[in-house]
């Protein structure tokens, strides 16, 4: 309600989220604060899980252009305020060296590996994720 009643602009500072499965296995975690997002993947996948995604048009649209060949990456980061479109990953190796995206990269690292520690998140230590039958699809 203090948002709402607009005596707060926000109530957390960060807010998480996370995907498991879809159609199949492709877990994933994000944490997003105000100005910046980041996502993490956990599996083995280099591709797009196809499964995934809905039979449809948009699908048919994205596989016409190559969608599936892609190497999914492992970690990204955002800048929200001049990328709100999601366009530029700063986590890659050559921008991840810019003092500003390497020091969010780190922070945003340490706050999700907290989130993940605090909620017991199974994906915080993948090899017991693997004992409980849960494998990559």
């Amino acid at each position: 309600m203090p948002v709402i009643e607009r005596q707060a602009r926000e109530i957390r500072e960060e807010l998480f989220a996370e995907v498991n499965f879809h159609s199949t296995y492709e877990p994933k975690r994000c944490i997003r604060i105000q100005r910046w997002k980041s996502i993490r993947y956990f599996d083995d996948c280099e591709r797009p899980v196809l499964v995934n995604y809905g039979d449809g048009d948009n699908k048919n649209l994205w596989l016409d252009h190559d969608w599936e060949s892609p190497t999914v990456v492992r970690e990204e980061l955002y800048y929200l305020l001049y990328d709100p479109n999601e366009n530029r990953n700063l986590a890659n190796e050559k921008t991840a060296a810019e003092p500003a995206a390497r020091a969010a990269l780190e922070d945003m690292r340490a706050r999700l590996d907290r989130w993940m520690r605090d909620t017991h998140d199974p994906l915080a230590h993948p090899a017991a994720a693997r004992r409980a039958g849960v494998e990559p699809g």
